[in-house]
């Protein structure tokens, strides 16, 4: 094989890999289509559009730190920031659990993580199959989605981190870290 033959293939190999990309990005992008992160909190099957998170992480070291507000479990570096972590059980009404959450979704633009136990993988879900909010007396809930495994109830992350900028009483001024 010539060096311009194998010049040619690595260009046709790499162009088929982004243009795989390519495609599957157009079909996320499609309207008809809600992209969730499927999660457990506290024995609750949940999902978090994809939009509303900033970062996914797991077995992050959390440090805790004294007389926190109720639910903060610590701090976490996190990339360039340090950023307060809560265990999103606790904030849906489970109460704490017993072995720290492996897992950590960062939302609120960076400003705050959300520390649950399991991560069930990323769900594209059509968007008739997300219905509005069945009164499940269940904080934070914005919608249900039907998905394969069974229903999942979809968090309305942006209320659940406002509640917390106002449980903190965060001046409505402070913006969110870039």
């Amino acid at each position: 094989m010539t060096g311009d033959t194998r010049d040619a293939r690595a260009e046709a190999l790499r162009r088929a890999f982004d243009g795989a990309f390519a495609e599957a990005r157009t079909v996320r992008d499609d309207a008809g289509v809600e992209a969730l992160l499927g999660l457990s909190a506290g024995g609750v099957r949940c999902a978090v559009r994809v939009r509303d998170v900033t970062g996914l992480h797991a077995d992050r070291r959390v440090t805790p730190v004294p007389g926190g507000a109720p639910g903060l479990l610590g701090l976490a570096g996190l990339g360039q920031a340090i950023v307060p972590v809560y265990d999103l059980a606790f904030l849906l009404g489970r109460g704490a659990d017993a072995a720290p959450p492996r897992w950590l979704i960062v939302a609120g633009g960076g400003a705050v993580a959300l520390a649950f136990e399991h991560f069930d993988g990323h769900l594209l879900v059509p968007a008739d199959a997300v219905g509005a909010e069945t009164g499940a007396n269940a904080p934070h809930v914005e919608a249900v989605a039907r998905t394969p495994g069974g229903p999942r109830v979809i968090l309305a992350v942006s209320a659940l981190v406002g509640t917390l900028r106002q449980s903190l009483a965060v001046p409505a001024t402070w913006k969110e870290p870039h």
